[in-house]
Formats: structure tokens, sequence, C-alpha cells
């Protein structure tokens, strides 16, 4: 290329490379503030688990209690019914 070829002068040039380590700069400065969030999402999406499965430990431990209590309720009436039955008959063979 001879000078009279030439697309852009120097100086063009120069404020073409200003203008791009300007960018650069404020890429550099955007990425360093993600980074900085990533790290925070991940934190607290990790807490959020830890939490989902410590309230579904509680509603599985409370699923179970409810059902003892449903087992004790319907167990309840035979249970009274049979000691009746029993006392019945101890009472009538004195």
């Amino acid at each position: 290329m001879t000078t009279e070829e030439q697309w852009y002068t120097n100086k063009d040039i120069f404020a073409m490379v200003r203008d791009l380590e300007k960018t650069l700069g404020e890429t550099n400065t955007a990425i360093r503030k993600y980074n900085g969030v990533h790290e925070k999402i991940v934190a607290n999406s990790q807490k959020i688990n830890e939490q989902i499965a410590l309230c579904a430990q509680k509603r599985a431990e409370e699923h179970g209690k409810s059902e003892s209590y449903g087992t004790l309720i319907k167990i309840w009436p035979v249970l009274i019914t049979t000691v009746m039955a029993v006392f019945t008959i101890w009472i009538s063979t004195r």
C-alpha cells in the first residue's frame, strides 16, 4: 500500500484505538460486576435450595404425624369397644 491508498490517517487510527481502549475498559468493568453478581446468585440459589429441602423435610414429618393421629383416631373406637366387651364379660362372670 502506498500513502495514496491509505483509508485512514494515523490520527484517525489513533482516535479509533483510544475509543477501543475506552470500550474495553467499560467491558472489563461490566465483566467484574457480572462476576460478583453471578457469585451472589449462586450463593443465594444454594440457600434457597437448602430452605426448600428443609421445608420438604418438615412437611414430610408433619404428614407422618398426621397419619399417626389418623390411625389412632381410626383404632380408638375399636379399642374402646374391645375394652368395654372385656369389662362386660368380666363383670358378667362374677
